[in-house]
């Protein structure tokens, strides 16, 4: 088939410009694939981070035209006319933020006259942080889709929820390679991050938001460590809110000596060095939809304690070390903790592979 995916790649970063850039390198195994992307993703005043842009020195890249503009109007409809006049089989849109839905509305509406089949992997049905018109908007923008394809159970059902006469599609968020091949020892990794050698290291990794729950954990560590547990927590992510409130609780209750925080995206070649490290990954989401740093845990067989909104159990093979714990409750989630770093690695099977994920979009 002659696809045509659209989405953030390199140089923009972050999970879905990742994501975007693995899928197209697994479609075009199969496919011919034409990739477009972004001229501008967000404007700078809008953007939560530091920057839009990947620092790595080791990006993962793919080909692409860089023909949208978030916000020029004209760009939009030129990229759905430039669609048009190369030709298709599919367009495979990707949903994961009301910001996009102007855009993608306008786009989808132009492809829908043409005829032309519009698939959205949908990554969020809403954003974690939800406006009183999200719902509006989405629903709005969703309807010019011809197929629906979610990535996590819980994303599947809301969608259904949202589109009762559609039928929406499911396949698990893949697991990526590595986006550096570098190989450390844990003995390595600690040291290079001037960890602790002799205690159990839990690893949380990725943007700091509210909904991601790291004050669930470091709440988790504080009943730990007065229960004498030698555990000792690795915050590494961009702080998207107030750090404050984190570095007072951890003073507060003298974790320093316990607690290790590297508040900075972390590039590609440094990424396994963290994972490395770790002895479990912790995921103490309060809401969830689908994780990739979750899912690159998995991929380094790290032992998971998660939050049961986190993700469901029927996306992970039965055998894989993970914990659960309720959404807020400090002892549940010191338990799985407690649990998660005592557990041999795990491994992974063929269900959460990219080519599961082309074999889905096949279909559509």
């Amino acid at each position: 088939m002659h696809l045509t995916l659209v989405g953030p790649v390199y140089p923009y970063r972050g999970g879905i410009a990742h994501f975007t850039t693995a899928l197209a390198h697994a479609l075009k195994e199969r496919h011919t694939v034409r990739v477009i992307s972004y001229q501008r993703q967000y404007p700078k005043w809008l953007y939560p981070g530091q920057t839009d842009h990947d620092p790595s020195l080791q990006p993962q890249t793919v080909e692409a035209e860089y023909l949208l503009d978030s916000l020029k109007p004209l760009s939009w409809r030129r990229t759905a006319k430039s669609i048009i006049s190369h030709g298709t089989d599919m367009v495979i849109m990707q949903w994961w933020t009301t910001f996009w839905a102007p855009a993608n509305f306008t786009i989808g509406h132009i492809l829908r006259k043409a005829n032309i089949p519009l698939v959205y992997i949908v990554h969020n049905v809403l954003p974690h942080e939800t406006k009183i018109w999200d719902a509006a908007i989405t629903y709005r923008t969703l309807t010019k889709a011809t197929k629906l394809l979610a990535l996590s159970v819980q994303e599947q059902q809301r969608l259904q929820a949202m589109f009762p006469q559609s039928t929406v599609l499911y396949a698990p968020l893949p697991v990526s390679a590595p986006a550096s091949q570098s190989h450390v020892t844990k003995v390595e990794a600690r040291s290079h991050l001037g960890l602790p050698a002799s205690e159990r290291i839990v690893l949380f990794f990725g943007f700091v938001r509210p909904y991601k729950g790291l004050m669930l954990l470091l709440q988790s560590l504080a009943y730990l460590r007065q229960q004498g547990a030698p555990i000792h927590v690795l915050v590494a992510g961009e702080f998207w809110e107030d750090i404050a409130p984190y570095i007072r609780y951890v003073q507060e209750h003298g974790l320093q000596k316990h607690v290790t925080l590297h508040a900075e995206y972390i590039p590609n070649e440094r990424l396994s060095i963290y994972f490395a490290a770790a002895d479990a990954f912790a995921a103490p989401y309060t809401s969830a939809t689908q994780s990739s740093a979750l899912k690159t845990a998995m991929r380094f067989g790290l032992p998971i304690a998660a939050t049961d909104t986190a993700l469901d159990r029927s996306e992970v093979p039965q055998s894989y070390p993970l914990f659960f714990a309720s959404a807020n409750d400090i002892h549940g989630f010191a338990t799985a903790l407690s649990k998660a770093v005592s557990a041999p690695r795990g491994h992974i099977d063929h269900r959460l592979t990219w080519q599961r994920l082309v074999q889905v979009l096949e279909t559509m």
